[in-house]
């Protein structure tokens, strides 16, 4: 589940059940009820794709005003395209959550640190699919439509 949008984080479907929706509960899981959105994540979507355009949008709607959101965002949404891809180098996902801690708190607002939440969180409870990805490329429910939805998503569909 994505609790909070787009500057929230990802918990596990199972952790669902013991974490009730309020600020308190949510930190320790690692999300922010944030815009108090909640998606659920279909088993049919695949969170790789999902994850890596988003930060690929969030990296774009950077101001340009600061280096966490220049710098930081677009190498984290660059290296997440890599291991989506395929063609990630050995400690890709290392040097993203690395890059994530770095970016948080540093900003001139609160952007980044709502994209390093986003990618952060998605890199624990989706490990298994990062690695993959990073091994062998895209999967089968890469091509499906965009769960999460973005500007340049919604006009493509149109």
């Amino acid at each position: 589940f994505l609790i909070g949008g787009y500057a929230g984080g990802w918990i596990d479907a199972a952790a669902m059940g013991t974490v009730r929706l309020t600020r308190l509960d949510l930190q320790p899981a690692g999300a922010r009820l944030g815009a108090g959105i909640v998606v659920a994540l279909p088993q049919s979507a695949c969170p790789v794709a999902e994850v890596t355009r988003v930060a690929g949008w969030l990296a774009d709607e950077s101001s340009g005003q600061c280096g966490p959101c220049v710098n930081g965002l677009a190498a984290v949404a660059d290296e997440l395209d890599g291991m989506w891809r395929g063609s990630a180098e050995p400690h890709s996902l290392e040097r993203v959550t690395r890059w994530c801690q770095l970016s948080a708190g540093r900003g001139a607002c609160s952007h980044p640190d709502g994209t390093a939440g986003f990618v952060t969180s998605a890199l624990k409870i989706f490990a298994a699919d990062f690695l993959d990805h990073a091994q062998y490329g895209p999967c089968d429910a890469c091509d499906r439509s965009p769960v999460l939805s973005t500007p340049v998503a919604v006009a493509a569909a149109v």
